[in-house]
């Protein structure tokens, strides 16, 4: 932990199972957003990042759109 997913393209990264601290979203990969979720299905642009912190490692798949 940390994990970062850096979007190839537009879509869409599902996070689930684990044991997931937080997970944070950047648009410039500089400043980070807490999402207020630990799970769940999260919107991304090309060139986004998301950031899973964890203790547990969860399962991400990302769906392009």
């Amino acid at each position: 932990s940390p994990f970062i997913f850096q979007a190839p393209q537009k879509g869409f990264l599902i996070v689930q199972g684990g044991t997931v601290i937080m997970v944070q979203f950047s648009r410039n990969g500089v400043t980070n957003y807490n999402t207020g979720a630990i799970a769940g299905c999260f919107p991304v642009s090309l060139g986004d990042s998301i950031t899973v912190r964890y203790t547990s490692a969860p399962t991400l798949t990302f769906v392009p759109q």
